[in-house]
This record gives C-alpha cells, sequence and structure tokens, in this order.
C-alpha cells in the first residue's frame, strides 16, 4: 500500500469511528417521582451508572419532575442515582437495570423514583424500626412480567437473596409482615442487606424459577430493582 492509499484509509478509518461514537448513543426520558407516593419532584439530580461505576452523567429534573438524560452509551447496564433535598438519610436512591437489560435504544416514559424522608420514616415505623444502621441498606422490588407492553405484578411470587435474609412483602402499600409471598403488586422488601453486590432470584407459587438480578447496595440507601419474569 502507498503511502497516499495509506492516509486515505486512516482517515477514513477515523471517520468511520467518530460516526460511530455518535450513533452509538442514547436517551433516556421520564420523570422523578417518590417511590410508592407517586408526587413529582423538582430539582432532583440524577447520576447515571453502569451498574455501580459512575459515568459522569448528570441530568436535574425540571417542572413535573420532567427529566432527559442524554449521551449514554449504548451497552450500559443503566443504573440511575436519584438525590434530592428531601431524600433520606441525604442518600441517593438507586435504580437499577433501567430498561430490564444494556439500553440499546432511546428510553420514554421512565419513572425514576425517590425514597425521601416521610416515605422512609413511615415504612420504617410499619416495620418495627427506628432507622437504617449503618453499614447495611435497604432494597426494594418487584416480580413483574410483561403483557401487551405493560409491566403487570405477580401475585404468589417469592423472593430470595444470596445473604439469606427474608424478604418482607406487601398488601397494597403497606408491609405486611405475615406474608408469605406477593401480592398482585409483585413487591417485596429486604431490609437491612449488607453493602455490596446482592443477587436477588424470584419464583412463582409453583416453584418455578421467574428470573434473578444481581444489585448493589449502599450503605444507609435504598436500592430498586425490577424482575421481569421469563
Amino acid at each position: 500500500m502507498n503511502k497516499h492509499v495509506w492516509i486515505a484509509a486512516l482517515f477514513a478509518g477515523l471517520l468511520a469511528g467518530c460516526g460511530d461514537d455518535k450513533a452509538a448513543t442514547q436517551s433516556i426520558e421520564g420523570k422523578v417521582e417518590v417511590f410508592s407516593i407517586g408526587t413529582a419532584v423538582q430539582g432532583a439530580t440524577v447520576d447515571l451508572l453502569n451498574f455501580d461505576q459512575p459515568m459522569g452523567i448528570t441530568a436535574t429534573s425540571g417542572a413535573g419532575g420532567a427529566i432527559k438524560i442524554e449521551g449514554v452509551p449504548q451497552g450500559t447496564d443503566v443504573t440511575l442515582a436519584v438525590l434530592a433535598s428531601d431524600s433520606y438519610l441525604g442518600k441517593p436512591t438507586f435504580t437499577f437495570h433501567v430498561g430490564g437489560s444494556p439500553i440499546q435504544s432511546d428510553l420514554t416514559g421512565r419513572t425514576f423514583y425517590l425514597v425521601n424522608t416521610s416515605l422512609a420514616t413511615t415504612m420504617l415505623t410499619l416495620l418495627g424500626a427506628s432507622g437504617v444502621p449503618a453499614g447495611v441498606g435497604v432494597l426494594a422490588g418487584s416480580v413483574v412480567r410483561v403483557v401487551d407492553g405493560e409491566e403487570k405484578g405477580i401475585f404468589g411470587a417469592k423472593a430470595a437473596v444470596d445473604s439469606g435474609l427474608s424478604p418482607i412483602y406487601f398488601a397494597g402499600l403497606v408491609p405486611d409482615l405475615q406474608a408469605k409471598s406477593s401480592d398482585a403488586s409483585g413487591r417485596f422488601i429486604f431490609f437491612g442487606l449488607p453493602v455490596g453486590k446482592a443477587t436477588i432470584t424470584a419464583t412463582g407459587s409453583d416453584g418455578s424459577a421467574l428470573g434473578t438480578s444481581t444489585v448493589g447496595v449502599y450503605d444507609q440507601s435504598v436500592s430498586l430493582v425490577t424482575i421481569y419474569a421469563q
């Protein structure tokens, strides 16, 4: 290959690479609201992580909690850390695996949740706890199946975590300490998980495997996850 052809090939490769980089980013659009309550949150800071690694990409929610995060590299295992002035203990709420899998296209109509002091205090009271001790975190989630494009909670689902801690299920919006499986919302909560990674496995009422997910647990923070039934 002569010198001129080599230089032309080099520039063509660089230009192609630039085009690929531009095409390989996505956006995520939606709103920030209080978990379980649905109140819109304006002025919340939303940081993007690739699972548990900060990406240096941040957005702030506007009127009605509206937010758009741009420049998300394709293939990112999207986790969002949401922090506002009334966040419980001043800690972010982490939502893992937004979109259900590594991002491949733009996401719209998403809800990014925040656990504020009022909600946390109410839930802790119902759980008979005075607070979240240092060195542990809380994981809340739901087991769902997508039906006609909508997420539907699975009644009778059970959740297990690799640390062996027992879950608490819900009756509507209220934790039910006597329940042995989920109500129609598919919701569950693990209170007091060790900080680090946790793997949750969901099974159906007949014992069949529904799905599994690995998330991060942060000190005195709440992590959220949705497990999609296969």
